[in-house]
């Protein structure tokens, strides 16, 4: 933790930062013992990403007692002493010591349901502070070190509540984006030895975590399934009905509309899979003279103004399951059914959206409600197609456009169905996505960082990793 903030550290971020409203200059740090402290939060500036960063800052400092079944933690906050009662049987099973972990996996060596067998095993009978740590001994003899800022983040709400606010995304729409975000091929990949280059990759990944989409520039057009290579830097990829890439172009015998010439409204891709990828990476290796340009929009932006704006049609929305499928040319029948908005129960959290119009299925609906579904759905379908919300670009040659695909909607405008427009796509889980940029945070320190949310809520309570012992 730092024990002072640099001058210049608080500036003005854009209003629609999920930040802007809780960062003045009087959160500063103060120390208190061994420990350092917030008013409420701890604020880092990431200038690659032009955001502030929120860590959880309070840690446990003293132990105020313990008993056979918990043992209870006191920190300050706000100059008042807040505690936390830890239980036994939780702290036995989050035990780290290379009896109860293997050290080179990490994967548990002991099961909690065997241990409960012998009574004194889950029976504390000795506990005690030593710097940061909280040393425990068991009815048993065995004894577990965990660290307090661990502790602390595993145990507490205030820990818990920071860390979703950490993770929060920055939405934008066509005011606030203006220019998407990019980054260039050669940053991310040596031309010369075609070795990765971990730092460029990380900054697509940051601004992809963050925004949500991100042009990649100048990558190579002169290779077959470059896009597939390229990729795979991040991950394997995720494979589907359509291979493990893809060509966009005029296709007469197409499998897809995407594969003519028409205009494509804002969509998300494979919406009829039961986990849908995560992130797309489209290849323009030939763009159309004329027409062809590019629409998205953040659907999450659009869905966090309906819930304010209108409350009612979007609990529709969330409670309503419609169909998806694929039963294209009889070759396929992928189905699918679920909301157009998924929350996290636990915090109402906007975790995923699905919406695909062009493959929408016949679906079951209580019809004392379908009035109530349809006013929404439409009042949805105006809001994504209002000009306030569309970015609208034309891909050149040689770009990469990768987005969420939990997140991020796009279309493009019809173009002439003479026009050699090509495009190769593929997909990348939001698993893979995320394990690699973990390792990459991980790796390179950026601490700064933080996985935000890619839809799939993995990102909530998924902290840098801290040795709790």
């Amino acid at each position: 933790t730092m024990s002072s903030l640099p001058k210049g550290l608080f500036r003005l971020f854009p209003r629609n930062c999920a930040f802007a409203s809780r960062i003045s200059p009087k959160n500063r740090i103060r120390p208190i013992g061994k420990s350092t402290f917030l008013s409420k939060y701890q604020v880092r500036y990431n200038s690659s990403i032009q955001q502030p960063q929120v860590v959880p800052s309070s840690t446990f400092h003293s132990l105020k007692s313990f008993s056979e079944d918990s043992v209870v933690l006191q920190w300050e906050k706000d100059s008042a002493e807040s505690e936390q009662k830890i239980n036994h049987i939780w702290l036995r099973d989050h035990c780290k010591c290379s009896s109860c972990i293997d050290t080179q996996t990490g994967q548990k060596l002991v099961r909690i349901a065997e241990l409960a067998k012998e009574k004194s095993a889950l029976m504390i009978t000795k506990a005690s502070l030593s710097e940061d740590k909280l040393k425990i001994t068991w009815g048993n003899g065995h004894q577990s070190t965990f660290n307090l800022k661990w502790l602390y983040m595993m145990t507490t709400a205030e820990a818990r509540q920071e860390m979703v606010q950490q993770t929060n995304m920055l939405t934008w729409d066509k005011s606030s984006m203006g220019k998407l975000p990019s980054v260039n091929y050669e940053d991310i990949v040596d031309v010369n030895t075609n070795k990765t280059r971990d730092e460029g990759l990380f900054e697509w990944l940051d601004q992809l975590s963050l925004h949500g989409i991100c042009i990649v520039n100048n990558v190579p057009t002169d290779a077959t399934n470059k896009v597939n290579e390229f990729v795979q830097r991040i991950s394997y990829i995720q494979n589907s009905i359509y291979g493990p890439d893809w060509e966009v172009k005029v296709d007469p015998g197409h499998v897809n509309v995407a594969y003519t010439n028409i205009e494509l409204g804002i969509h998300m891709d494979l919406c009829y899979y039961e986990s849908p990828p995560g992130f797309q990476f489209l290849h323009c290796l030939k763009q159309a003279e004329s027409g062809g340009d590019n629409f998205a929009v953040d659907l999450f932006k659009i869905a966090e103004d309906m819930r304010e704006k209108h409350p009612r049609q979007f609990n529709a929305l969330k409670n309503t399951r419609i169909s998806f499928h694929n039963g294209s040319l009889n070759t396929n029948h992928v189905y699918y059914r679920r909301p157009i908005f998924e929350l996290n129960e636990e915090t109402s959290e906007l975790q995923s959206i699905f919406f695909s119009p062009y493959w929408e299925a016949p679906f079951n609906i209580d019809q004392e409600k379908a009035n109530d579904f349809y006013e929404a759905f439409i009042l949805w379908n105006n809001m994504i197609t209002d000009e306030k919300y569309v970015v609208e670009f034309k891909l050149k040659d040689g770009q990469v456009l990768s987005f969420n695909n939990r997140r991020v909607g796009h279309g493009r405008r019809a173009f002439d169905a003479t026009s050699p427009r090509h495009l190769q796509g593929t997909y990348v889980s939001t698993d893979e996505f995320a394990n690699k940029f973990r390792m990459l945070r991980k790796n390179l320190g950026k601490k700064e960082s933080r996985l935000r949310n890619l839809g799939n809520g993995s990102h909530e309570f998924c902290v840098e990793p801290l040795e709790s012992a």
